[in-house]
């Protein structure tokens, strides 16, 4: 048997049963050692063989030794955790949580193992025309998060209505869960993935050729890299694909009706501010320019308004 084992041999087995039969167990035995090192059997002084110890005392020591070995390895455990986060935290002090680099194809490689493993929200940002091959190239790692109830919000240049690779990808983005929205480029590149993990340009004087851009790990950056994001999410109107954005005669545009055809759900202020991944202040200031715009003063009216509205059927 194996110094930690809890079993016994036939030999130690048949030495009990001789034991407790009143026959004398000579240290020698085979079986002897077995049941002194679990404490089953003590020394005899006066024959120099071993005699039975009290099998409830026996049973209670070696269950406390064990658990004070399980303590132990928690202790250990506990100190492996603390090691670790102490190496992770000495990792992102080194660059202050923030790594260079020069070749964008190894942050590609970065970023498509980090969107692999998203767990929460992924926030794009694309100021620049993007070419069908390296839409086409992302588009099944990206619905492959979608599925797995990662949320998805991108913003694209309002010119991307006219740039069909790019109506093709929100197409299908919109119809696995994800949100896009256009707005006036005026803003840069920019991917976050569960608020721990971003990568912008590099925005630093200079020449441009020494660096590609960063990858931002340090949870503070990546928190006001988020806030600017949303302020741009705010400021963009909704798209799903469509060539043009509506007409301009429209009382609504997407985001209003997306409001508009909540309300009608019986949905509440806090629940479409969830569900746009906007703020409540503003749902609100979109529901007040509505008031306005419809000659309404509170919701009831409002739904009566767009019960009866043509642009219910714009998208």
């Amino acid at each position: 048997m194996s110094e930690n084992s809890m079993d016994l041999s036939p030999e130690a087995l048949d030495l009990v049963r001789r034991r407790s039969a009143g026959a004398h167990i000579a240290s020698d035995e085979p079986g002897a050692s077995e049941l002194a090192r679990l404490g089953l059997a003590v020394s005899d002084g006066y024959t120099g063989g071993y005699a039975l110890a009290d099998l409830s005392h026996a049973r209670r020591r070696l269950v406390a030794d064990q658990l004070d070995q399980i303590g132990h390895h928690q202790a250990q455990i506990a100190d492996i955790e603390s090691l670790f986060v102490r190496l992770e935290a000495s990792a992102r002090q080194e660059g202050g949580g923030v790594h260079f680099f020069e070749k964008s194809a190894g942050a590609n490689a970065t970023i498509a193992s980090r969107v692999d493993g998203a767990q929460s929200e992924i926030l794009t940002a694309h100021p620049d025309a993007r070419s069908r091959p390296a839409i086409s190239s992302s588009l099944s790692r990206e619905i492959s998060a979608l599925h797995r109830g990662v949320k998805w919000r991108t913003i694209y240049p309002d010119s991307s209505r006219a740039r069909e690779a790019e109506r093709d990808w929100v197409g299908e983005i919109s119809k696995n869960g994800g949100q896009v929205a256009t707005m006036a480029p005026r803003f840069f590149r920019m991917i976050i993935v569960d608020e721990d993990f971003a990568v912008v340009p590099d925005l630093r004087p200079g020449d441009k050729s020494l660096s590609a851009g960063c990858i931002v790990t340090h949870p503070g950056v990546v928190a006001i890299l988020k806030r600017v994001f949303d302020d741009y999410w705010e400021r963009a109107e909704p798209w799903s694909g469509e060539r043009t954005r509506p007409e301009s005669g429209a009382v609504t545009n997407q985001r209003s009706r997306q409001i508009l055809r909540s309300l009608e759900r019986g949905h509440t202020v806090a629940r479409i501010a969830n569900d746009l991944r906007l703020s409540r202040q503003t749902i609100q200031k979109e529901i007040s320019a509505l008031y306005e715009a419809t000659g309404t003063d509170n919701q009831f009216s409002l739904g009566g308004w767009w019960a009866c509205s043509e642009e219910r059927r714009l998208p």
